[in-house]
C-alpha cells in the first residue's frame, strides 16, 4: 500500500502500533471489531467539527479523522493478510 497520502500520514499507523501494540494486538480482532473502530471515528467527525471556529479548523478536524480512518482501514488489511498467510502456512 504505497498510496502518498498512506506514506505521508504513516505516522499514524505508527502511533496506533506504539499505542495498542502492534501486530499482535490487530490480530486479536475480526473484522466486525475493524468496522466498529472506524464507524467510531466516522461517527465522531460532525460532534468534533462542530467545535470548529472557522473552516480552517473544521477542514483540519475532518482531515485528523479521515487519516485515523485511512490508518485503522490499513491495520485491518494488514491483519486479514497476516491471517490468510498463517492458514497457509499451516496446509
Amino acid at each position: 500500500l504505497a498510496h502518498p497520502y498512506l506514506a505521508r500520514d504513516g505516522r499514524e499507523r505508527q502511533r496506533q502500533d506504539a499505542k495498542w501494540g502492534g501486530p499482535d494486538h490487530d490480530d486479536g480482532h475480526d473484522s466486525q471489531d475493524w468496522a466498529q473502530f472506524i464507524e467510531y471515528q466516522t461517527h465522531a467527525i460532525p460532534y468534533e467539527a462542530n467545535l470548529a471556529i472557522d473552516r480552517e479548523e473544521y477542514d483540519a478536524i475532518v482531515r485528523r479523522r479521515f487519516v485515523k480512518v485511512a490508518a485503522l482501514a490499513v491495520a485491518a488489511l494488514q491483519s486479514i493478510d497476516r491471517k490468510q498467510a498463517a492458514l497457509k502456512e499451516k496446509q
